[in-house]
């Protein structure tokens, strides 16, 4: 009979106190499962019945006073009770500002926000959506700002420190680590900040589309200029602006002519459907990075593409975009921490936030990682001996070669749903198989996306991002040649792209593709897909 002692409350997870056991006594491995439930439920219950002992005592203490100061102290305790409630009451009901909208006439936000945008008030809406854009631009720059030079003042800091020999090693480390929880703090108070903001402008915004409605309801479809005027804040902040400020003068750094050419495609041989097929050179994040040139109030309305997107938001016409990512979800590194800034310049009125969204992912396939896990074990094992627990406070998760997993945006320039491919250094490789999982996982994607209502979907043409000196001529020749005949076979096994509905695959090009190349890539395209003839139009005397 083994004994050990533990002390409660733990100061370490019950599960790598199981570990420590195990490795410590040398236990059998098959007994994880069942120490770690014995030990979490002692804990557990060693816990509860320890603060109700603590609770008993401090009652039998507070009976010695007298009854006025038993009351004061109540009173004490029941303000600081109910200042929490309200505080986060109000927190709850701004988060759900969007569902605690109520109209008369049983319409949604959603068919609201629809008939606004096909209305006269389509302007007056991507303008204060380009306004509440600019402020948070603003917000952002400033926490951007203040918090490199917060980096660069400690890092002088731990120069000096280190420099002048005095500081021992023990005085550095503490140095560094109060500079980390000094960022930290930062971080939150900013984040809190954005949040915060965030949360009122989506609040705001539905409040003034609401009385938009009603007003274009109540006056046969077209709304008054007093409706249409913007909220008292966005004038308040407008008109604290300097002229030379970034509400006042956006500039945008990432709009250019970019090189393109577009075909028209046949799939089928009895039935055949037409579609569109683009070239185009650019990076996927240009796709997604806010348009908007000028100033506001400037009277330069928005850019086709942000129309576009806005009038298809609640369409079954939306756009996709297929972006390279790796295999952890939970870490914004490279491309997804490019992708996060783009998301966290602008509210998203219509869905969770990207940071929700990534949140909802991860405890959704640690659960089916969970499940699968358990079902594999009963069925390798007759005796129920090994259990796996899902952790929610673990936010861990690597996802396999060629998962993917879809992101929902309406603050975005062109792009609707983004799919996040997971790949890895094969697609460097000079040989990639058809049945490889990154292709597999591509057709997935595209199937995903025309069953749910894509109908224009960008795809990295080379399986990568950005150009590097090992892939060559002949390499980029073979792994276009690879693309184009993958996603045709995609296309022609699908049944949704057999109906009546045109749809556009965009092949994106990474930049620094010279225009011989370009050149190459389109003189491809004949010998794979069926082009649609061109008509010669002649007159004959």
């Amino acid at each position: 009979l083994l004994k050990v002692k533990i002390v409660v409350p733990l100061t370490c997870h019950t599960n790598e106190l199981a570990h420590r056991l195990i490795t410590a006594h040398n236990l059998p491995c098959y007994l994880l499962g069942k120490l770690q439930a014995s030990l979490k439920e002692f804990v557990s219950s060693t816990l509860c019945q320890l603060q109700v002992d603590k609770a008993e005592q401090s009652i039998h203490h507070l009976k010695q006073f007298g009854p006025d100061v038993i009351k004061d102290i109540s009173d004490h305790w029941c303000k600081c009770l109910q200042d929490e409630v309200a505080h986060w009451s109000d927190h709850s009901n701004k988060r759900n500002a969007v569902q605690s909208i109520q109209l008369d006439n049983g319409q949604s936000v959603a068919q609201v926000y629809h008939a606004l945008i096909h209305s006269p008030a389509m302007e007056a809406i991507l303008q204060l959506e380009y306004t509440y854009a600019s402020v948070v631009k603003e917000i952002v720059k400033q926490r951007n700002t203040e918090l490199e030079q917060f980096e660069i003042q400690h890092q002088q800091q731990l120069e000096i420190a280190i420099q002048s020999g005095i500081a021992s090693d023990r005085k550095v480390s503490r140095l560094a680590a109060q500079h980390m929880e000094e960022l930290q703090f930062k971080n939150a108070k900013w984040n809190s900040t954005l949040s915060d903001l965030m949360e009122n402008q989506k609040r705001e915004f539905y409040a003034w589309m609401v009385r938009v409605y009603n007003s274009m309801v109540e006056n046969n479809g077209v709304p008054t200029e007093r409706t249409l005027s913007m909220p008292h804040s966005i004038v308040a902040t407008l008109s604290r602006a300097a002229p030379d400020s970034h509400l006042n003068h956006e500039s945008n750094n990432h709009v250019d002519n970019r090189m393109e050419e577009s075909f028209t495609i046949y799939l089928g041989t009895q039935k055949k459907t037409m579609h569109n097929i683009r070239l185009m050179i650019g990076h996927p994040l240009d796709l997604c990075r806010s348009a908007y040139t000028g100033s506001i109030g400037s009277g330069i309305g928005p850019p086709p593409q942000r129309i576009q997107t806005a009038l298809s938001l609640y369409s079954s016409t939306l756009n996709g975009l297929i972006l390279l990512v790796d295999d952890k979800p939970n870490c914004y590194t490279g491309i997804k921490n490019e992708f996060a800034m783009i998301c966290e310049e602008s509210s998203e009125f219509h869905f969770l936030s990207h940071p929700e969204q990534l949140h909802h992912i991860r405890r959704s396939i640690q659960k089916s990682q969970s499940t699968r896990a358990k079902r594999q074990d009963s069925e390798d094992n007759d005796i129920d001996s090994l259990e796996i627990f899902w952790d929610e406070d673990d936010d861990s998760v690597v996802l396999a070669l060629g998962d993917f997993y879809s992101t929902h945006h309406s603050n975005l320039s062109d792009i609707h749903v983004v799919y996040h491919l997971v790949v890895n250094d094969d697609v460097k490789s000079d040989r990639l198989p058809n049945r490889h999982p990154i292709l597999t996982g591509l057709r997935n994607a595209l199937n995903t996306a025309a069953s749910n209502d894509v109908t224009t979907i960008t795809i990295p043409l080379l399986l990568v991002n950005e150009m590097t000196e090992e892939m060559t001529i002949s390499w980029c020749v073979k792994r276009a040649e690879l693309i184009f005949k993958c996603v045709k076979g995609f296309m022609m096994e699908n049944e949704m792209w057999s109906n009546n509905q045109a749809c556009i695959v965009q092949f994106l090009i990474p930049k620094g593709i010279s225009e011989e190349m370009f050149n190459t890539f389109t003189g491809m395209l004949p010998g794979i897909f069926r082009m649609a003839a061109a008509l010669n139009l002649s007159t004959t005397a």
